[in-house]
């Protein structure tokens, strides 16, 4: 089986939340891993950290991979930090689609290329996500999330800020994944990993 599966109304499977605090972003993940109608623990990340960036995915194992570790960054420039999703339009993305087609990992729907995930990506204060069609998004909010579990994640976050009960960062998203965990299928409450970005 692919280590890449799509759940109910084509949402990867997996749960993924990106939170700006304190003039920081944080990336939590859960490890699971669904082949089938198997899920397994992975020893690797969807939550990581490279170079001044971190990165959540939801969707191909593979295409985490190729990030991690063939994707070179490009250079940012003194405007380029202060423009981040500029930055990501022009310089990131087309670096990322090069490196993807290159190890044929990209799909094309009615003339239309797209890959098989969705990425949060977080720098200095900064939190961005790029869509399965290259689109670079940057919300209002200081939380979002990616994944089948996205929508109880993003719940949870809501509630858990307003009663105001959680402020440590990190327990606030552990209580996050926890409760989409425990209502989404296709993620785990059991392992969490979460990445501070700098």
């Amino acid at each position: 089986f692919p280590s890449h599966e799509i759940g109910q109304n084509g949402a990867t499977v997996t749960t993924v939340i990106g939170y700006k605090h304190g003039g920081r972003v944080y990336i939590a993940s859960d490890y699971q891993v669904t082949c089938g109608w198997m899920k397994i623990q992975s020893t690797e990340s969807k939550s990581f950290s490279k170079d001044d960036f971190i990165f959540g995915v939801a969707g191909s194992v593979r295409d985490w991979q190729v990030v991690q570790h063939l994707v070179n960054l490009p250079k940012m420039s003194s405007k380029d930090e202060t423009d981040f999703k500029h930055w990501l339009v022009v310089d990131f993305v087309p670096e990322l689609q090069r490196k993807l087609a290159a190890q044929h990992r990209l799909e094309t729907e009615d003339g239309i290329q797209h890959m098989m995930s969705n990425f949060l990506i977080g720098f200095q204060d900064k939190l961005v996500k790029i869509s399965e069609d290259f689109s670079v998004m940057e919300y209002t909010t200081d939380f979002t999330a990616i994944g089948s579990g996205s929508e109880f994640a993003l719940a949870a976050m809501e509630a858990l800020l307003s009663t105001g009960r959680v402020r440590d960062p990190e327990r606030l998203l552990t209580k996050a994944l926890e409760i989409a965990g425990k209502y989404d299928l296709y993620s785990n409450t059991y392992e969490r990993n979460i990445v501070t970005g700098k």
